[in-house]
């Protein structure tokens, strides 16, 4: 849900002065970023996802072009509920903001990393150019799946690519703010002669 800020209690977080306190600790000059939306988002892990961005493989945020103008961006992810490999979780390739590789080639299984384990009210952070995975929940039939609440902090003046076409331009179509299943997003965009790929 890309716009959570329209809901009073999330739109404080922000500026809530604990996780002011953590993106502090970055020793960055950071301010918060609104990005594609307004600056909130709440992500919903679900097992029978079939559609959208409900299990991201591993990647960097920047890593379809705007590193440059992007990072660093430094992300806050406030777990609502508790985020388990069975309830769904974020993975993290410690190290790896510092390192020149592409994540994208290897297969899911060849990059292990960090899980982490996380209660409600507990907080990550991570730079938006570690490489990072949320897997789908292992877990089915449970009452309830991982639900957190993302905010992110970049450099002031920093911005999205400017480029003609933007990879987001072509994430974000519906109306309702969701994001279809990526093998929909890549056909729509390739039987489209006009979009080009950022550079």
């Amino acid at each position: 849900m890309t716009r959570a800020a329209t809901k009073p209690r999330l739109a404080t977080l922000p500026t809530d002065p604990r996780l002011v306190a953590l993106e502090d600790l970055a020793g960055e000059d950071l301010v918060h970023r609104k990005g594609e939306s307004d600056g909130v988002t709440v992500i919903y892990k679900n097992p029978d996802v079939v559609e959208g961005l409900g299990d991201i493989p591993w990647h960097r945020d920047c890593g379809m072009g705007g590193h440059a103008v992007t990072c660093p961006t430094l992300i806050a992810s406030v777990y609502l509920t508790a985020a388990t490999r069975e309830t769904g979780e974020l993975t993290m390739l410690p190290g790896s903001r510092h390192a020149a590789f592409n994540a994208h080639v290897a297969a899911p299984t060849a990059l292990r990393g960090a899980h982490f384990r996380a209660e409600p009210g507990d907080v990550s952070v991570h730079y938006g150019d570690t490489v990072h995975a949320a897997p789908p929940p292992t877990g089915r039939g449970l009452p309830g799946y991982r639900v957190s609440a993302i905010v992110a902090f970049a450099r002031p003046g920093a911005r999205p690519h400017r480029g003609q076409d933007s990879y987001n331009d072509a994430l974000h179509q519906r109306p309702d703010g969701r994001v279809e299943h990526l093998a929909a997003v890549a056909q729509r965009t390739a039987s489209k002669a006009d979009f080009t790929p950022p550079r």
